[in-house]
């Protein structure tokens, strides 16, 4: 097992923590109500996709913990994103997440067979959350969680 697996699939589970805690930030931070369920929706992506690389960040790194800092930064920034209009940050999102899908398609294509199923789980978020990011651009809003909804195992309920 090479050092640089390692360090993608720990840097893989910390991004989850920093979604997990950028997501549940904006949607706290939110009053309109069908956009906490959606960020509600991604912070549930996040925290299942953690929860699915935990077992291989064990294995080859040990015992993984959140990083406190990764949580800190998704927080700060969750403040730092929420006053910004819908559009801009859907559009800054999606380009953002043009370079994850990158990243873990890359990642998904160098990795050993045997955590092949796993690494696409991870590219499928990825791309989950691309597609809903492209579709809140297009103006498509009303269908833009239906990716993200069919990865996760407990979808959040609508409030």
């Amino acid at each position: 097992m090479s050092d640089d697996y390692a360090t993608a699939i720990r840097k893989a589970f910390q991004g989850e923590v920093y979604g997990e805690a950028l997501f549940r930030g904006l949607a706290e931070r939110t009053t309109d109500a069908t956009r906490a369920h959606k960020w509600r929706a991604l912070e549930r992506l996040e925290t299942e996709t953690k929860e699915r690389i935990r077992p291989l960040a064990e294995q080859i790194c040990g015992e993984i913990r959140e990083d406190a800092s990764e949580r800190e930064r998704g927080e700060k920034d969750a403040a730092k994103f929420s006053p910004i209009p819908w559009p801009s940050l859907m559009g800054a999102f999606r380009n953002e997440l043009l370079n994850f899908v990158a990243g873990f398609e890359e990642l998904e294509a160098e990795g050993p067979d045997e955590d092949r199923a796993l690494l696409q789980q991870i590219t499928a978020h990825e791309r989950a959350l691309l597609a809903f990011a492209e579709r809140e651009v297009d103006g498509r809003g009303d269908v833009s969680l239906e990716p993200v909804l069919d990865l996760l195992a407990e979808p959040p309920p609508r409030s």
